[in-house]
């Protein structure tokens, strides 16, 4: 009696320790995966678009007048194609300090490439376009109206600036809004074995776009316009899912023409939308797997398996389309490369296993084994070796 009383003594107390040890490590791992997740994500999250103008390349001898500009990142559409940026002016150079005007200047028109403009103020307008032009020639002029897209330098401002409004109260803020569109970034190189690479939503989540742009700057007087330099000395802004990352942003000098600003940008989903992608298709793939084991368990070795465990591909066939549905970005329907490595093939076996199982249900007790006069033919396969292994063991 002592004997059993003991035992059941060191039972409770090794069950009570247990139960501690349970809480301490529960507790430390979720501690650790919190500190781990909020760490990588906080660090691997999208930063502010950031770019400056680099003038070393640009004309030294320039002593003219230089506005300073603030470009503001709104949003990126890889659908249509677009990307948003806001522009500020926040300085000039010669004739005022922003707020306070510092003379009577003249007046000054920014213009930029006119092939940029790609939106439609209103649906009349649209569907008169939609009949009557191509749509990828729906480019407007800064009033509105309908021009013809050419390489040909622009004649109209997308923006005139008006230093001595700026200090009054009844002035707008110096600030326009342009949507760039967006161009293949391999749009000029040969393509591999006919496919395109990184340059549309069917690569997903690594499909890279550029924009280019290039504008200038002339004052408006009653002369001749004289050119002015535009730098871009301030940036900002996130495209939720995106990373903007600016390849160039200099001044180039053009001679008499004046000075030209270009930049470059190049436009890639963010890391977190690339790893998020990546571990929901391992994710996939890794509950397929185990399903197939799971199948030929049952049906080819008669393994004796649960009835609930068999009825899991059915409800994860529609499960997994869902989890399609929340890869931040991903094109609507299937037809990028995530759906073609990973969640087609996968839905394909998972319906195939679902087939199988539902067979096992319906007609066999998946609960129990095989008993030894129902052999399947993999039995006999295996034991045919087996005695043919013994029988050469045998002695003569």
């Amino acid at each position: 009696m002592d004997h059993e009383s003991d035992l059941k003594e060191e039972h409770k107390e090794l069950e009570r320790r247990r139960k501690i040890a349970w809480v301490i490590w529960s507790s430390i791992l979720i501690i650790v995966c919190i500190m781990v997740g909020v760490f990588l994500g906080w660090t691997f999250r999208v930063h502010d678009f950031y770019t400056y103008t680099n003038t070393t390349g640009a004309d030294l001898s320039f002593t003219g007048r230089t506005i300073s500009l603030e470009a503001d990142l709104i949003s990126v559409d890889p659908v249509a194609g677009v990307m948003v940026i806001d522009w500020y002016i926040i300085d000039d150079s010669t004739c005022q300090i922003y707020g306070v005007a510092t003379g009577d200047c003249t007046n000054a028109a920014i213009y930029f490439e006119s092939h940029v403009f790609t939106f439609f103020p209103s649906s009349h307008l649209r569907i008169h376009l939609l009949c009557n032009r191509n749509p990828l020639q729906a480019t407007l002029d800064s009033t509105g109206a309908y021009v013809t897209p050419s390489n040909e330098p622009p004649n109209d401002p997308v923006f005139v600036y008006y230093p001595n409004a700026t200090a009054s109260a009844r002035g707008s803020i110096s600030a326009w809004r342009t949507s760039i569109s967006m161009i293949d970034r391999h749009s000029s190189k040969l393509r591999t074995g006919g496919y395109s690479v990184s340059t549309s939503l069917q690569s997903y989540p690594y499909d890279v776009y550029s924009a280019n742009i290039s504008f200038f700057a002339q004052e408006l007087a009653s002369s001749a316009p004289t050119p002015m330099r535009l730098e871009v000395t301030s940036s900002e802004g996130i495209a939720v899912g995106f990373k903007v990352l600016a390849l160039s942003n200099r001044v180039s000098s053009t001679g008499d023409e004046g000075e030209t600003l270009q930049i470059s940008l190049q436009v890639s989903r963010g890391v977190l939308v690339k790893t998020y992608a990546i571990i929901i298709v391992a994710a996939v793939w890794i509950i397929t797997l185990v399903f197939v084991c799971s199948t030929i368990a049952s049906v080819v070795f008669g393994i004796a398996q649960k009835s609930e465990l068999l009825v899991v591909p059915v409800a994860t066939l529609f499960a997994v389309t869902q989890l399609r549905g929340s890869m931040p970005g991903a094109p609507a329907g299937f037809g990028a490369i995530v759906d073609y490595v990973g969640l087609l093939p996968c839905l394909a076996i998972m319906a195939a296993c679902a087939a199988l199982s539902v067979g096992v249900l319906v007609f066999t007790d998946p609960t129990s084994h095989r008993p030894p006069e129902n052999k399947h033919f993999v039995d006999r396969i295996l034991m045919f070796k087996y005695n043919q292994k013994s029988s050469k063991n045998e002695p003569a």
